[in-house]
């Protein structure tokens, strides 16, 4: 993950656990159905439900 985006106040309820709470940035992760349909489908079924297309994936890694 090289790319680290700003936030949209709007939008950081929808997707806090996936925003980093020093600086309120995320490093999104672009998939597409070309590359990963699966996980493609997935996230767009998610998408439809719950009107946010954004699923975090994470290792949980403890800092500190």
């Amino acid at each position: 993950m090289t790319n680290c985006l700003n936030t949209k106040n709007k939008f950081r309820g929808e997707i806090a656990a996936a925003i980093h709470p020093y600086d309120s940035t995320c490093r999104p992760q672009i998939v597409n159905s070309k590359d990963n349909k699966f996980y493609y489908d997935l996230i767009n079924t998610f998408g439809e439900k719950s009107g946010t297309h954004a699923l975090m994936n994470t290792s949980f890694n403890v800092h500190g």
